[in-house]
């Protein structure tokens, strides 16, 4: 019996804090079981919903709102569905979006067999490495052959995550550099990366060497406008950007000449740069507009091609989260945190409406 189904069978749902869950699952994991998620036939079209989000004015405070978020979807491989809720205040600046304040987030997971829940996991626990798994997958479908150096504009949780995924994504990976305006944050962060990886990690002091030192460049930053001029891409690059458009609050971490260079586009989903007007695709319409770029799932599935040369520039845009992330990872999250005794369990019962014999109800 699995773990998911003893803790049905016992009447529990398993609570794991981010404290918990933090530096639980292995990278490699991360990337295996993301990949996974993804290559499943119908991950798009049937398992996953759009992210929605709200922004609601905070009286008094310019441009400060009060914030949800929210995205579901299905893991058939291990028969999980997972719904990612939010909930924050947030402040949109000229260059970058904020986050002050508490944040609430929470990961449900629900069996596919049963309709019960089974976990509930504190969402920034599985997030940064849910994006970076991503990217990762990516990577190892997109980056040139013989990659040995990753850039990373930025230094948060983000872009130390990349770190972690990208070791394993880049197997010839032999140095980590990183860029920000804060001389302090890249070297600690760096220092941080070193430790972590195994891999030699140094602070660069222009976003310009960077660029024109690495293979794979990876722009993880919370900026609302391009960090770096699109002309300093060399042949051969691939591209990795974080930042995602939501229909209210326009971010773009690459500019038009960066999109313009790419000979290869792929992104997460098409639907989602529709619904979000993500404006650095112009005003797309319908999908069909958008017949020049690729998405992920076609990539691994063959449906499409990826790189078909050492010279084209391939640009990964990780666009849009996806509830198939967390039911994914969420499931491995769970089954590595119940083998480690970790969570706390609750009553099933207070989540669950039981159906009494002959009892109607509607959902």
């Amino acid at each position: 019996m699995s773990a998911k189904e003893s803790a049905i069978e016992r009447g529990e749902v398993l609570v794991l804090t981010t404290a918990e869950v933090s530096g639980l699952v292995d990278a490699a994991d991360c990337v295996d079981v993301i990949d996974a998620v993804l290559r499943e036939p119908a991950a798009l079209s049937q398992q996953t919903l759009p992210r929605r989000r709200l922004y609601m004015p905070v009286e008094g405070e310019e441009s400060e709102y009060y914030w949800h978020n929210n995205m579901a979807g299905a893991f058939l491989g291990r028969g999980t569905l997972a719904v990612r809720l939010d909930v924050s205040r947030t402040r949109i600046r000229e260059e970058r979006q904020e986050f002050p304040g508490d944040f609430t987030g929470l990961v449900l997971l629900y069996d596919l067999a049963t309709s019960h829940p089974y976990a509930i996991i504190h969402d920034h626990g599985l997030s940064p490495l849910r994006v970076a798994a991503t990217s990762a997958v990516a990577t190892r479908e997109l980056a040139p052959s013989g990659s040995s150096v990753l850039g990373i504009i930025g230094t948060g949780e983000q872009a130390r995550a990349h770190a972690l995924t990208h070791r394993v994504a880049m197997p010839g990976l032999t140095t980590i550099l990183y860029y920000s305006r804060s001389a302090d944050n890249r070297d600690r962060a760096a220092a941080a990366s070193e430790s972590e990886t195994g891999i030699e990690a140094v602070g660069v002091g222009s976003v310009e060497e960077l660029i024109a030192r690495s293979h794979v460049v990876i722009a993880a930053t919370n900026a609302t406008e391009p960090v770096f001029d699109g002309h300093s891409l060399q042949p051969g690059q691939h591209l990795v950007s974080l930042a995602s458009s939501d229909g209210f609050a326009q971010r773009r971490e690459i500019d038009e000449t960066s999109i313009e260079r790419s000979d290869l586009i792929v992104v997460n989903s098409k639907t989602q740069i529709i619904a979000d007007r993500q404006g650095h695709y112009g005003s797309p319409s319908s999908v069909e507009d958008l017949h020049h770029i690729v998405e992920l799932t076609d990539v691994l599935s063959g449906r499409a091609p990826g790189r078909t040369s050492d010279e084209q520039i391939t640009l990964y845009d990780n666009n849009v989260g996806m509830g198939i992330q967390f039911a994914a990872l969420g499931a491995l999250t769970f089954e590595k945190a119940v083998a480690a005794g970790l969570g706390t369990p609750l009553p099933a019962d207070l989540f669950v409406t039981r159906k009494s014999a002959g009892e109607l109800y509607a959902p």
